[in-house]
């Protein structure tokens, strides 16, 4: 219960105001493998330009690499994307995203991350792999 809280205050109330609806993600995978690539990085392109710019100003007041990186780990929490890790390495900071939604979520996920990370004028250097996303800053 405390988590259902916790997620709603931190994106949830924000999230709603946009009228976001959630999928599981059985859902969300069959949805992406009807769609081609082209549309899936048009659609996550599109979808990262609006809303996260919104409701990070709302929740923060500022966009910043820091309030970016708070916008995407609330998502991972509120919306289940996948697993989420953030590790300093050599002076840099490593991002790893990990899911089970095959080769067209990630390319959905990248997509929209990199969209995201470029609000903050952020363009990560970024591996793929059919279940996991690296971002290296």
């Amino acid at each position: 219960m405390n988590q259902l809280l916790l997620a709603h205050t931190n994106i949830g109330r924000f999230l709603d105001k946009f009228g976001t609806i959630r999928m599981t993600r059985p859902s969300f995978s069959k949805l992406l493998n009807v769609c081609t690539d082209t549309s899936i990085i048009e659609v996550a392109r599109s979808v990262a330009s609006d809303a996260p710019k919104t409701i990070i100003l709302a929740k923060y007041g500022v966009i910043s690499l820091r309030t970016v990186l708070d916008y995407i780990r609330s998502m991972n929490a509120y919306a289940g994307w996948g697993d989420y890790g953030e590790v300093e390495s050599q002076g840099k900071l490593i991002i790893t995203q990990t899911h089970n939604l095959g080769r067209k979520g990630t390319l959905f996920i990248s997509n929209y991350l990199e969209s995201v990370f470029g609000l903050a004028d952020v363009h990560p250097k970024t591996s793929l792999s059919e279940h996991s996303l690296i971002f290296e800053i």
